[in-house]
């Protein structure tokens, strides 16, 4: 797992900075995409983590899970954990099917293969201003989904 960190500046000003932990594979993806694609999945998954938190602690104490045994800071192989990786893969995986061959290739050649809307345009046979429209609506498309998705 490793922790990557954006900053958000507020309406009046004010700076925050937002971490999540994300699994390394996706990190790695992650790298490969651009800012604002990494901005968004980040702050989804901060938001994601909190509302996970705060509802284990409204279902569990401190005293209960010792009490049941669990140990805190193995470095043994978790399937629960392990589980959870594959489940946010296939959630980023799925999120991406959703999008229109269009959305796909715009975002994909704009955020992965950092090319361009002029260069993608010219590859798509479309205007440069339509590329970014498709980018754009992708990136939504996909902030919705990923909020949305259980």
């Amino acid at each position: 797992m490793k922790k990557l960190t954006v900053t958000v500046t507020h309406q009046r000003g004010e700076i925050e900075l937002i971490s999540a932990y994300v699994e390394d594979e996706i990190s790695e993806a992650l790298e490969q995409c651009s800012d604002e694609v990494r901005r968004i999945y980040i702050l989804d998954k901060h938001e994601e983590q909190n509302a996970d938190r705060r509802e284990t602690r409204r279902h569990s104490s401190l005293e209960r899970v010792m009490e049941e045994g669990e140990q805190f800071g193995t470095n043994e192989y978790n399937p629960a954990v392990e589980m959870m990786k594959r489940e946010d893969n296939e959630r980023l995986y799925n999120a991406l099917e959703m999008l229109t061959d269009k959305q796909y290739q715009a975002l994909w050649r704009y955020a992965v293969d950092g090319l361009t809307f002029e260069e993608i345009g010219e590859e798509m046979g479309i205007r440069w201003e339509t590329v970014r429209e498709h980018y754009k609506s992708a990136l939504k498309k996909l902030r919705k989904i990923l909020r949305d998705a259980p």
